[in-house]
């Protein structure tokens, strides 16, 4: 029985224990598979081994329990076969073909509980294990296991053409791994089955097998668990390792040393001294273990979290895109060690994106490979997972280029570029946490490259925006020194034809008075009514022609108040008077008040004559016939009030703000009067202001409007000049 528990158990613990190992790192399907192959071996094994042992008590149970066996190694060539479909891509393997190759388990598996392949056993003499008595099936069934290994070590080679050099060292180790105990198991079970001990040497095979994957998973990387396997390996050596020093050196020291000293009383205590050393040892030397093995296994291993850590950093620090790039692709190559590393920006039609990082000697045509890119559903491109039959342009795009990852730098926006990495200089393959942390930092990368391209763009915005605005400006400099000798010009056209035309116009309007006074004879009421018009107008032109030498004066700085001591409520009724006869050819009557007791106040009196006739020949303008203008005057404190209140067109809300412009005329006011100025309202408030006062301004369009000023009372003995402007 020894010799069977020490042939068989170590194969069956190194099996369980590697497919917990496989299982715990992943569930793809081409390690599940590994882990079900795993699995009906060492059930096999196991069955095997109770039968054996089983045997000297009950043969018939061991009959059945070497049956059971038979049954699970039906299975084993099945799941090499699946492993090889999937291996090393790990993809789903077709359903028809898992379907096809089920159907002679299932036939084999059912027959193995009948006499069909094995039907019964006997002890030989000095045989360690009873022999099999075959039925007619065992030669099929053999062949059927074989055939099964066969087809998955073709399917192995025929993928060794597209697979890269570190995934063929994969595939070899395994081929070794697994001939070992095939042909040890054919040569025992066909060629030596007569011979002694020799189905002994059928469980350490599988050991073997064991050891070798082992090796091929921390040397090759076989299934990314090279970190899972080392740890562990480290670890159990580790606890051996204190244990051994712990009895040697506790109990030699207790029972020789201390008892040779005569202090065997004291042994207990020690034991108990050096437990507790051990246990105050044990993390700060764990630590150690860890960093050695980091140093010897994991050189190339780093903290993923510290890099996306390092990515955020770097992304926060910089919106330059240039600068944004060459440190990101700086942070991803000290971690992945790629052989280079390249960031391509998307450059549309409408930009000139000349930014990218490259680190390594190498050039990839954007351009080439967008256009592959378009016609992949994935947004990352592993190339050992790429077909060369079913992808051919982009598989031979990437190896052209050396290219082993190739990842969408996409945002929920936009596509804005790719990240290119080559394969890894060490010449292993990208694992699982390699992937894991290139898909993290894409993501990041991608928003990091759409908010610099953002920032250049806006950046070159406004750049190409102040070059504009200073041309503009300059521009407009130019204009402006143009219209402002235009502006004097015009201004001192004004001002003379103004002075020219004052003389004359003052003439004719005293040769009227003059007529209309009878100095020259008697007239007729029709005649007097024609000279009065005239008379009117002539009035209304030298007003007119005053407003345009004070706009003048207001341009050149020369406009003067000259104030002196005035009855305001006299010149109101003076000017009411006045403009009655062009009320009166209106059909309109102009309403008066005369404030008794009005006080004197310092005024410039013409320029103030000048606002009221303006605003009563406003009123009387754009009133309608038939109505009633209201003209009042009173004192209300220590100011002077003046409205005057018509039921006229009013004016636009949308232009009251421009009203007291010069030269602006609101809308329904230039249907209504079109020879207007615009002069009068801009002359009125300057005036005004100029006073100290301020305009008094009400309206409702469509129902009329309010005109006026107020004035403060100033004593007649005030300056009688002052400037305005």
């Amino acid at each position: 029985m020894i010799p069977l528990l020490i042939a068989y158990l170590p194969s069956i613990i190194g099996l369980i224990v590697l497919i917990l190992l496989v299982l715990s790192r992943s569930l793809k399907t081409g390690m599940v598979m590994f882990a079900l192959l795993l699995g009906s071996v060492s059930l096999w094994l196991t069955f095997q081994l109770i039968g054996y042992v089983a045997f000297a008590s009950s043969p018939e149970t061991s009959a059945i329990l070497l049956k059971i066996s038979i049954f699970f190694s039906n299975f084993m060539p099945y799941f090499f076969v699946l492993f090889c479909l999937a291996f090393p891509e790990n993809r789903t393997v077709n359903f028809k073909v898992v379907l096809l190759l089920t159907l002679p388990v299932i036939i084999f598996a059912l027959i193995s509980f009948s006499g069909a392949i094995t039907r019964s056993l006997s002890m030989v003499a000095e045989s360690v294990v009873p022999q099999i008595e075959t039925g007619p099936f065992y030669v099929f069934q053999t062949i059927f296991v074989v055939s099964y290994f066969v087809l998955g070590v073709v399917i192995l080679i025929l993928k060794l053409k597209k697979l890269q050099i570190e995934q063929k060292k994969q595939i070899y180790t395994l081929f070794l791994a697994f001939i070992i105990p095939i042909v040890l198991n054919f040569t025992i079970n066909f060629v030596l089955l007569e011979v002694n001990w020799v189905q002994l040497f059928a469980p350490p095979s599988i050991l073997v097998m064991a050891g070798i994957v082992t090796y091929a998973i921390v040397k090759q990387r076989l299934f990314d668990m090279r970190a899972i396997v080392v740890r562990s390996v480290t670890y159990l050596l580790f606890i051996i390792l204190i244990a051994t020093g712990y009895v040697f050196i506790v109990l030699n020291f207790g029972r020789n040393i201390l008892t040779n000293l005569g202090l065997s009383e004291y042994i207990n205590p020690f034991y108990i001294f050096a437990t507790l050393i051990v246990a105050v040892s044990f993390t700060p030397i764990v630590r150690q273990l860890t960093k050695l093995t980091d140093r010897i296994f994991f050189r190339d291993s780093y903290d993923p979290q510290e890099v996306i850590d390092m990515l955020s950093s770097h992304f926060s620090s910089t919106q330059r895109l240039g600068s944004m790039l060459g440190g990101a692709a700086d942070v991803l190559s000290r971690a992945l060690k790629p052989r280079f590393i390249v960031i391509l920006p998307i450059q549309s039609e409408k930009e000139n994106r000349t930014h990218h990082a490259s680190l390594g000697t190498h050039s990839i045509d954007i351009g080439q490979l967008n256009a592959l890119m378009n016609s992949e559903s994935s947004n990352f491109i592993n190339a050992e997972e790429i077909n060369e039959h079913q992808r051919r342009a982009l598989f031979r795009f990437l190896r052209a280029h050396n290219i082993s990852i190739v990842t969408r730098l996409e945002t929920q926006q936009e596509l804005v570029g790719y990240l290119v990495l080559g394969y890894k200089e060490s010449g292993y393959l990208y694992q699982r946490n390699d992937i894991a942390l290139i898909r993290i930092a894409s993501e990041q990368l991608a928003i990091a490259m759409q908010n610099g391209l953002r920032f250049e763009e806006i950046s070159a915005f406004n750049e190409t925006l102040q070059a504009k605005v200073n041309d503009a400006t300059t521009k407009l400099r130019q204009s402006n020194a143009k219209l402002k000798l235009i502006d004097e010009t015009k201004d001192e056209f004004i001002s003379m034809a103004s002075h020219q035309l004052r003389t004359p116009l003052t003439t004719i309007k005293g040769y009227l008075s003059m007529v209309l006074d009878g100095d020259v004879g008697d007239i007729t009421q029709r005649q007097r009514k024609v000279l009065e018009e005239a008379f009117n107008s002539s009035q209304r032109m030298v007003y007119l022609i005053g407003d345009f030498l004070n706009v003048s004066r207001l341009q050149t700085g020369k406009f003067e108040l000259e104030r002196r001591g005035t009855n305001l409520a006299d010149v109101v009724g003076q000017e009411v008077r006045q403009m009655q006869d062009s009320a009166k050819s209106r059909n309109i009557k102009i309403h008066y008040e005369v404030p008794d007791n009005f006080p004197m106040t310092s005024i410039d009196e013409n320029k103030i004559r000048q606002v009221i006739m303006n605003f009563i020949d406003n009123a009387i303008f754009y009133t309608k016939p038939k109505d009633t203008i209201q003209v009042s005057l009173l004192q209300q404190g220590e100011e002077v009030i003046l409205k005057v209140i018509d039921h006229g067109i009013g004016v636009p809300a949308g232009e009251r703000h421009k009203l007291f412009s010069k030269f602006f005329r609101a809308t329904n006011a230039k249907k209504q009067r079109p020879d207007g100025t615009g002069i009068g309202l801009f002359m009125a408030r300057k005036v005004i202001t100029a006073h100290g006062g301020s305009i008094i301004f009400e309206t409702i369009e469509g129902k009329g409007s309010t005109f006026g000023f107020r004035l403060p009372i100033t004593s007649p003995d005030a300056p009688t000049r002052r400037s305005a402007k």
